[in-house]
């Protein structure tokens, strides 16, 4: 088969595999302390001026293009492998015949693709984009036989964080429109040009399923917490409630081939985590599958009575396998790491699952039923420095959960460190094998990433605890836990924050001036909360924001910045960066890169304070 040639796209946007974010906004983090080493390594000595910077942007590119190439999911029927490729300014799609290794079609596009899903009956596959990372997402489809890229006529959605879920006949598929404070599901039929916005609204992160003849939809009613609805899509149209659990909370969907139950993840009020239970549609007669201590998430039906899913507990996240009728639970494929479930095939026993290891890139793995999971296609990688796991104790006596990755060489200099805080605050930090943690291990710097109170993965009481203030001093233990525990001098401690990230590490430093030596900040957000007051010499502060940042605008975040930390916070040379066609979330390697550089360049003081900062 010829290869049809690729084509640049518009209007598409963000990115992210490997980690929950592959290239998350704690990037930046080699920037100050790892800097010096990064440019050594280059043979770049000296002040730094123009060409150590284009150096700096080369070598940090040159990494991230080499780790850029990764599976993502592969067609039900097993034929096609979908790969994507991370280039400095571009996102490339392949569809890769796995018999021959032949290239079927591409599309190489300026903004990224993003909850890419292969049609079940054609040669189809759909996903969403956005232009410059605005941030309003177009449902788009790549045709593997022309490599054409459409845009279909429906309505742009704000998030493209939930999956494109195809009906079983290939014709119509349903996405999530997120617009304001509701989502809904929209579903489109391809041969009609027509779209139809579904009802009852969605509940928060819930994932809908079509039923095996594609006649109706399951989901988790945002109207009423802990009821199911089943949609009738045709005559005679409708809405069938189930109540699950009173004010429970219902995430994930799959229905049985025989169309006659749904599989759902439900966590009770009083519940921990959530469990999986077995609902027959049409009497709502509940049974639990699987209880186990740890939040059960992602089913699939591999046939009538087995289901495939996965369990996350401490920070890990692997594969369970369960018989329905009852049977034993028993675990499936790698003992740690993360994995995701991708689409697949249930009528056929066949699912695909991304897995990324501790030490491991991401690789997609083909699960059967009753087999052992094999390799479809993998990342690969030279640098596969491990984490352990460690325990940071707040300063109120709370248990906070963290990750240390060591570099296998330390900076001349001394022992540094980056402390990752992340956005949210109801996401985690995942202690899986990353690009940018190994950037950094490179660079000699040790690596903590940490998940403060209001985290998910470790139960609802934790995901429930705290405000912004115990979690600014949450950062601040966790800054501890370097000098203390790791032995790294306060003024070689980085934190690095992105989005809800960057309040938490201002805050840090705004109750505690002296608390580290630098701080990176990746789309700020807004610091209005954080109480203002005079400054004696702040740690450094380099900025980073996209110009298309629908949460705050580049002037808006610089003011937030000055405002809270002094109007000299960002004065010196190359302390504030705006990206053209980026948005809340970085996502093309050159920006990346370009942050690195840019931290690289600064005078080579990182660790000292300013004397016009204050």
């Amino acid at each position: 088969m010829t290869r049809p040639p690729l084509r640049l796209q518009a209007g598409a946007e963000v990115a992210s595999l490997g980690r929950r974010r592959f290239m998350g906004g704690a990037l930046a983090g080699l920037a100050v302390l790892g800097g010096t080493l990064l440019v050594r390594r280059a043979g770049l000595h000296g002040a730094p001026g123009r060409g150590t910077a284009e150096g700096g942007v080369r070598e940090v590119l040159s990494f991230l293009e080499e780790h850029g190439k990764l599976p993502v999911t592969a067609s039900g029927d097993g034929r096609w492998l979908l790969e994507k490729r991370f280039l400095a300014d571009a996102f490339e799609l392949r569809v890769v015949d796995r018999a021959t290794g032949a290239i079927a079609a591409g599309a190489l596009s300026a903004d990224t693709q993003l909850a890419l899903a292969f049609c079940p009956k054609g040669r189809t596959v759909a996903f969403l984009a956005c232009s410059g990372g605005d941030r309003r997402f177009a449902l788009q489809f790549l045709d593997i036989d022309t490599g054409r890229v459409t845009a279909a006529p429906t309505p742009r959605t704000r998030s493209a964080a939930a999956p494109i879920l195809w009906a079983p006949d290939g014709q119509r598929l349903l996405y999530t429109l997120a617009e304001g404070p509701s989502q809904h599901a929209v579903v489109f039929d391809r041969g009609s040009g027509q779209w139809q916005r579904m009802e009852p609204p969605l509940a928060e992160r819930c994932e809908p399923a079509w039923s095996p003849d594609g006649r109706r939809i399951a989901l988790a009613s945002g109207q009423q917490p802990g009821a199911l609805a089943l949609v009738s899509l045709d005559d005679p149209p409708g809405v069938r409630t189930l109540v699950i659990a009173d004010r429970g909370e219902l995430r994930h969907l799959s229905w049985r081939p025989d169309g006659g139950a749904l599989a759902v993840t439900l966590r009770r009020q009083a519940d921990e985590y959530f469990s999986l239970l077995e609902v027959d549609c049409l009497t709502g007669r509940q049974s639990v599958v699987a209880q186990p201590p740890g939040d059960v998430s992602e089913p699939r039906y591999l046939g009538a009575s087995e289901l495939l899913f996965r369990v996350g507990s401490g920070g890990d996240a692997r594969l369970m396998r369960a018989r329905t009728d009852p049977g034993e639970t028993l675990p499936v494929g790698p003992a740690s790491g993360v994995v995701n479930l991708r689409s697949g095939a249930a009528e056929a026993g066949r699912v695909f699952a991304l897995h990324v290891g501790r030490t491991s890139p991401p690789a997609l793995l083909e699960v059967s039923s009753g087999e052992e999971p094999g390799v479809v296609g993998r990342a690969t990688s030279a640098w596969t420095s491990g984490c352990t796991d460690v325990a940071l104790r707040a300063r109120d006596g709370l248990g906070l959960p963290g990750f240390l990755w060591r570099p296998g060489t330390q900076s001349a200099l001394g022992p540094s460190a980056v402390v990752l805080v992340h956005g949210g605050p109801a996401l985690q930090e995942l202690p899986v094998w990353d690009a940018r943690v190994q950037v950094l291990l490179r660079a000699g710097c040790h690596v903590l990433s940490f998940n403060y109170r209001g985290s998910t993965g470790y139960g609802a009481r934790f995901e429930r605890a705290g405000n912004d203030a115990e979690r600014t001093l949450d950062v601040l233990a966790a800054v501890d836990y370097c000098v203390d525990r790791v032995g790294v001098p306060r003024e070689r401690v980085v934190l690095l924050g992105s989005s809800y990230g960057t309040s938490l590490v201002a805050g840090a430093m705004v109750a505690e001036p002296g608390c580290c030596g630098a701080a990176v900040l990746v789309s700020t957000v807004r610091l209005s909360r954080i109480a203002r007051r005079q400054l004696p010499a702040p740690p450094r502060v380099v900025a980073f924001h996209g110009e298309n940042d629908n949460l705050l605008a580049p002037a808006q975040a610089r003011r937030e910045i000055e405002g809270c930390l002094g109007p000299a916070a960002l004065a010196h040379e190359g302390a504030w960066s705006v990206f053209e066609h980026e948005g809340h979330h970085l996502h093309r390697l050159r920006s990346w890169a370009r942050v690195y550089a840019s931290v690289i360049a600064l005078d080579g003081r990182a660790q000292q304070r300013d004397p016009d900062h204050g």
